[in-house]
Parts: structure tokens; sequence; C-alpha cells
């Protein structure tokens, strides 16, 4: 059921990321709050597992204010979210995967001169497809 609902929010946060170039926060707040009585309730991971995870995104959020935006605040606290239901390692693997994603296409679009190297690409799309990656890979079994 959790991976039904962070394949909605990574669709919905893609889509908004893909048309306005930003994203809100209302619905990562609303998952992270989710998040976190999913593992209250059925305790998928440990605290430290899911903690790391969330720091993950935190530190995203720091490189974002030090770099002056060159990381998106908003991707940032996606990776927060994102933390709170994979935590440290599945979360790693989602922005490891997301990023050879994202760099794969950016090096494509540049071959095919439709991007510069200053072009700036909607992040999330690649983040969604990461996701989809370590569901098939996984089975579907997030959780030991």
């Amino acid at each position: 059921m959790e991976s039904i609902g962070m394949l909605g929010m990574l669709g919905v946060m893609s889509l908004e990321d893909i048309k306005r170039k930003r994203v809100g926060m209302v619905l990562p707040l609303v998952m992270a709050m989710a998040g976190i009585v999913f593992h209250m309730v059925w305790q998928k991971q440990s605290i430290y597992d899911i903690f790391g995870g969330f720091l993950i995104g935190a530190a995203m959020l720091l490189i974002s204010h030090v770099s002056s935006g060159a990381v998106g605040s908003g991707d940032a606290v996606l990776f927060m979210v994102t933390g709170i239901y994979l935590g440290f390692f599945i979360n790693m693997a989602l922005l490891f995967i997301s990023l050879v994603l994202a760099a794969f296409f950016g090096i494509f679009g540049i071959m095919r001169g439709r991007f510069t190297r200053k072009s700036r690409l909607p992040f999330l799309p690649f983040v969604l497809a990461g996701y989809v990656v370590i569901l098939i890979v996984t089975g579907g079994k997030l959780y030991g």
C-alpha cells in the first residue's frame, strides 16, 4: 500500500516539476506525516534506518543552500520524505539510480543538441523512474 502512495506522490510531483519547474510542499508534508504513522503502526524499519534515510534529504537541503540552489530544495524535501518510507540504503540507491538516469538523459540531450551544459532538467521524473526500477528489482518487497 505504501508503494502505491509513493508512486502517486512521485507521479503528481513529477508532473508539477515538469510543468512549473518547482514543486509544492503540501503533498510531501502530508506524505511525511503518513509515513511516520505508517512506521509507528507497522514498524517495518528501525528508527535509525528511518532517520538515516531522512538525513539523505537533509544533506541535500544543506547542499542546496550552500550551492545557491544548484540542487533544488524541493528535491531535497522529497528525499527526506522518501527516506522516511525507504530507510537509508534504499533511499541512497534511489538517489544514485535517479542521478544516473538524469545524467544519461542529459548527456543524450546534449549530444542531440537539445540541451546545453547549463540546461536545467526537472529531476523528479527521474526519481519516479528510479523508484519504479527499485520496485521491479525488489519485486515490490522493500522491507525485510
